[in-house]
């Protein structure tokens, strides 16, 4: 037959069946044959359903695409008929948005579902655009699904398979965790305590290292107050930024004003962002020397460890920011 004229959005569409015959407005019963075709109109495909003494030889000829199948009632809303995979509730979903790009998992989809028998291949269509077009028809619905024929070869279908096997959650999409580095002034509490963080709230996003533009030993206020947290800074040990030059780097964290100051150039590739805190070892210091009691520096301590915190749990979205 002659391709109808259409544009591609009109050319995948669900077109679903009459209850009544579109000559004769007579009902259609329980298990009738009845006689469907399409037609050509001014939006596209347009289906009409015929009770077999309404049909005709003319009414054939008109047709663009016919076929004979049996009515039954429309069946009860129940769970998709496989409950995991809910492909066919993806199958219409994609088919109502008319994305190009979706057009080869579409196929695969409806391909699937008419190996489980639940759609009926009724036949296929060219349409304006010369594309081949699989009519299908749902076994209970009675609904016509227009699907484009991609004509995959080969090699592309492991790729498109494994993109439905993502939308229907049969495999989880690999995560790659970033490098991200928490640069301080000597890596003796605050870039520590955000490494730590990452390892304790983030690990399957993020790969955390930290250093300092100089090195000193880990604060023992640190490790304490991590320690409260259930946080082992322990098993961290201070170090240099030089140490860390072969670990290709995504994002550099600078935690202190000094530590963005002396920050070297990184790859294009790599994202520096600020973001101060304050420096719980000087204030601590400063408490000892008015006099200050041990606890009022640990509160110093936790008053930073807790805000790194709401810092990392915002990572690595937040980078964006």
């Amino acid at each position: 037959m002659l391709p109808y004229a259409s544009n591609k959005s009109t050319s995948w569409e669900v077109k679903a069946r009459g209850h009544k015959c579109t000559e004769t407005d007579e009902a259609f019963e329980e298990k009738e044959f009845l006689m469907s075709r399409l037609m050509a109109g001014p939006e596209g495909l347009v289906r009409e359903d015929y009770k077999l003494s309404a049909w005709n030889k003319a009414k054939q000829a008109e047709a663009l695409f016919y076929w004979k199948t049996q009515y039954r009632l429309p069946p009860a809303k129940k769970e998709a008929a496989f409950k995991e995979e809910n492909a066919e509730e993806i199958l219409r979903q994609m088919v109502e948005e008319k994305d190009e790009s979706s057009v080869n998992v579409v196929f695969l989809l409806a391909v699937m579902l008419e190996r489980k028998r639940i759609l009926i291949e009724r036949g296929v269509q060219r349409d304006a655009e010369g594309r081949q077009i699989r009519i299908y028809e749902h076994k209970e619905s009675g609904e016509t699904f227009l699907i484009p024929d991609p004509e995959l070869s080969l090699d592309q279908i492991e790729e498109v398979q494994q993109e439905i096997a993502l939308k229907l959650g049969w495999i989880k999409a690999e995560v790659v965790p970033l490098n991200i580095l928490f640069l301080g002034d000597a890596n003796a509490c605050r870039s520590q305590m955000a490494e730590g963080w990452v390892k304790s709230l983030k690990a399957e996003r993020l790969q955390a290292f930290s250093a300092g533009v100089e090195k000193q030993d880990l604060h023992p206020f640190a490790v304490k107050v991590m320690a409260e947290a259930d946080v082992d800074l322990s098993v961290q040990r201070a170090q240099q930024l030089d140490e860390l030059k072969d670990v290709p780097l995504d994002v550099v964290v600078t935690v202190c004003d000094h530590a963005k100051e002396k920050c070297p150039a990184f790859p294009d590739a790599c994202k520096v962002v600020h973001m101060r805190f304050d420096d719980p070892v000087a204030q601590a210091k400063a408490l000892a020397e008015a006099g200050g009691e041990e606890e009022a520096q640990l509160e110093v301590f936790r008053k930073v460890r807790d805000e790194i915190r709401v810092f990392v749990e915002g990572l690595p979205e937040s980078l964006d920011a």
